[in-house]
């Protein structure tokens, strides 16, 4: 079910979920999923917020506006409707929000998401990461969130819909949006035959 926004949420013992709480952003809707994954979608205006070192990953996906949004540490960079953010667990950032700004977030856990890196892709999670990536994008992560964001989250089985198509991002994050930093003598594969998800 969803979490009210005007109650308290366990989003806030997230680092990156309490940031935005603690900033004006709004949690517009939450759900939980299966170990520990988690999906929020927020509403955002004319405030700043900063990520120190979170113990999980976020992947961001702007549905509305964007463009008025800085990261400091690519002061440079805009946002827009369809951009994303990558952002692994134990970034810093610094975020100055000047307009109106509807994102979703994917909240993934460190372990969950190594455990999928081996058994989907044979990855050694401690040498192959994901990458930082501010503003980039991908069409197949663009359909699987706004696949997301047009679920009713309410309904009965909504859960479960929800639940694959967070596994099919996270395919596709290890599947195209990893850095591998091979020992001697290893060699990696990005992706193989019969991984799940949308990782093409």
């Amino acid at each position: 079910m969803d979490s009210p926004a005007s109650a308290p949420s366990p989003i806030a013992q997230l680092s990156v979920g309490g940031a935005l709480l603690r900033s004006r952003a709004t949690l517009r809707r939450a759900q939980a999923l299966p170990e520990g994954v988690w999906l929020a979608h927020w509403h955002n205006a004319d405030t700043a917020a900063d990520y120190v070192q979170p113990e999980h990953h976020t992947l961001s996906f702007y549905l509305e506006g964007g463009r008025a949004v800085r990261c400091m540490e690519a002061p440079a960079a805009r946002g827009e409707p369809g951009a994303m953010c990558l952002l692994p667990a134990g970034h810093d950032s610094r975020w100055l929000i000047e307009d109106e700004l509807q994102l979703m977030h994917l909240y993934l856990p460190r372990l969950q998401l190594a455990q999928a890196a081996e058994r989907w892709f044979e990855l050694d999670p401690r040498t192959a990461a994901l990458a930082d990536r501010i503003y980039f994008r991908d069409a197949p992560l663009e359909a699987l969130f706004t696949r997301i964001a047009g679920t009713d989250w309410q309904v009965t089985d909504a859960d479960l819909q929800l639940q694959q198509l967070a596994l099919d991002v996270q395919a596709r994050l290890l599947g195209a949006h990893t850095v591998h930093r091979p020992r001697a003598g290893a060699c990696w594969s990005a992706s193989r035959p019969g991984s799940p998800g949308t990782a093409t």
